[in-house]
């Protein structure tokens, strides 16, 4: 490393666009005293993701002494950004599965290194999962888990927490010079992060949407933004995969896009997450008995096994508490009350699970079982992973989002309940015309209502205990044991109808696979992407003679 200067003589050498350490190059009448840019000033300020001075790998042709003798073997990078606890969990997946093909690759089981001797660094913007799973992140980045919103005022308190997300995320992108940055999922994030990323970064990293908006199916423009700004777009759906297609191949006939296969098909990631997570009902309901937290005391052992368990999955955003959590709750009532439409009494006990998303929401969750006397010692709080509470359950009342998909995935037949507020729920139909009839991911895919959607003014909590109770046999005996699972109540032709289009389902969205199928897109991407910069960066260097700056910022700083 070269020695130090003080502030007022400069070190005369600087970081080239590929990132290596050589002399300052300069143009005709320019000074030789330039500050270095920012971008050799930050380095390593992901937490030293890594080593402070680290670039891509320099040519070695057409380079001075002093630049070689300089140049730092830089591992190839990766940025994985998302905004929400869903698209938290698929990025951490991601990046195992990044990470092991890394590794398969170098033919070394305990190596970082790839085929080619570099490593593998993958930084990035999420949640706790994503960090678990060895995703690189600044000190005090703020979570994605609390952040993301859905509606208008709902999103007002969470603007604060949001733009300074989005600055970390830029700084983070900017201080490192990534080969590609992957966006997943939530575009109120996305889209205006990789719009800066597209319009700011000189050479830009590649760009890839993994899990695009399904705003597609309201949107028709949204997909042309998306494939304009995207190198590479990764559907998980069948029907999603050939409207982002034509549109990208409409783009290239108008000439308005650059690649005319930009799309890749590679199968929804949550198969892969529920074909791993799979137990028994037995295992399942004695871990959420054991894990679990009774509110208002605990109920008899012979009332949780042999009664009915519903498993209860309201919120992942805040304000799911206040709008959804309420009307499930009321619902769960009705039903040990035996209060629904149709119905006057109850054959059959009943325990209620509800999923624990955040550990922040269990005050409130508790707050709100309180006001319902009826519930006290029925309710057990469970924080573990969301699939055992819906594994150990008879049905389920879901919020829409990908737990309803996940919930069907795992062949448990369901009630999907949502809403938002009033002027939210006014824009979306009056000006935006949103049909919000069918807005559960299941029955979009399937493309008819396979599974009871209560929206808005429909979410009523004694629809939502008579749809519930429909799917069971209330009145017969519980369902035989099987040979580790325990006993179950016996589901009703609604409800096992609902589980052959679970079935359904399952077949549509592929055999599994998508996890590793899109690792391998987006390190074709890295492959692909690090020769075409490095041409980039020598042309200009060669043609101009100067230096090459990687960032606007740089630019006019050095001025």
């Amino acid at each position: 490393r070269p020695p130090a200067r003080s502030n007022s003589h400069p070190a005369p050498w600087t970081m080239n666009a590929r990132g290596g350490l050589g002399p300052r190059r300069r143009a005709k009448g320019q000074s030789a005293l330039l500050p270095p840019p920012s971008a050799a000033r930050a380095a390593g300020s992901l937490g030293r993701v890594f080593p402070v001075g680290a670039s891509p790998r320099p040519p070695t042709t057409g380079r001075s002494k002093a630049q070689r003798l300089f140049a730092v073997e830089r591992p190839t990078s990766i940025f994985i950004v998302t905004g929400d606890k869903m698209g938290d969990i698929h990025g951490g997946l991601l990046a195992r599965e990044l990470q092991r093909r890394w590794r398969d690759a170098s033919g070394d089981d305990g190596g970082d290194g790839g085929a080619d001797g570099a490593s593998l660094a993958i930084g990035g913007a999420g949640g706790s999962f994503m960090r678990q799973c060895g995703v690189a992140m600044a000190e005090g980045q703020v979570s994605t888990d609390v952040v993301s919103s859905i509606g208008l005022l709902e999103a007002i308190p969470f603007l604060g927490r949001g733009l300074r997300a989005m600055r970390q995320a830029k700084r983070g992108i900017r201080q490192e010079k990534w080969d590609v940055v992957v966006a997943i999922d939530y575009p109120g994030f996305n889209l205006p992060l990789l719009k800066w990323v597209k319009k700011t970064l000189v050479p830009a990293p590649s760009l890839v949407y993994y899990i695009p908006p399904n705003e597609w199916l309201f949107l028709k423009n949204r997909a042309n933004v998306v494939c304009d700004l995207s190198d590479r777009v990764l559907c998980v759906y069948p029907e999603e995969f050939r409207h982002y297609r034509e549109a990208a191949l409409e783009m290239s006939r108008s000439g308005a896009g650059k690649c005319s296969k930009p799309v890749d098909y590679v199968g929804h990631p949550l198969v892969d997450y529920v074909d791993s997570s799979k137990v028994g009902r037995r295992a399942a309901r004695e871990e959420v008995l054991k894990e679990g937290r009774w509110c208002g005391g605990a109920a008899a052992a012979a009332e949780a096994e042999d009664g009915a368990m519903i498993a209860v999955l309201p919120a992942s955003r805040k304000q799911e508490l206040r709008l959804v959590l309420p009307v499930m709750l009321e619902a769960c009532a009705n039903l040990v009350e035996g209060r629904w439409e149709g119905r006057s009494s109850a054959k059959r006990a009943f325990t209620f699970v509800v999923s624990v998303a955040r550990e922040d929401f269990g005050p409130k969750i508790e707050e709100e079982v309180a006001k319902h006397p009826s519930l006290r010692g029925k309710v057990v709080l469970f924080s573990g992973h969301s699939h055992v509470a819906v594994q150990a359950a008879d049905a389920c009342i879901s919020k829409s989002g990908s737990c309803s998909l996940e919930v069907s995935l795992l062949g448990i037949p369901q009630v999907v309940v949502y809403k938002v507020g009033r002027l939210t729920a006014f824009v979306l139909r009056r000006v935006l015309r949103f049909d919000l009839t069918n807005v559960a991911l299941v029955n979009l895919i399937l493309g008819r209502a396979a599974i009871p959607e209560l929206i808005q003014q429909e979410a009523i909590p004694s629809k939502v205990a008579a749809e519930v109770a429909a799917l069971l046999d209330l009145e017969g005996p519980p369902a035989p044991s099987q040979a580790g699972q325990a006993k179950a109540v016996a589901l009703s032709d609604k409800g096992r109808k609902q589980v052959e289009s679970c079935a359904e389902l399952r077949e549509m969205l592929g055999s599994g696979g998508a996890v590793g199928k899109a690792a391998d897109c987006i390190l074709d991407v890295c492959k692909n992407c690090s020769h075409s910069q490095e041409r980039e960066a020598e042309g200009k260097e060669g043609a101009k003679g100067i230096q090459v700056y990687t960032t606007q910022e740089d630019f006019f700083y050095g001025f």
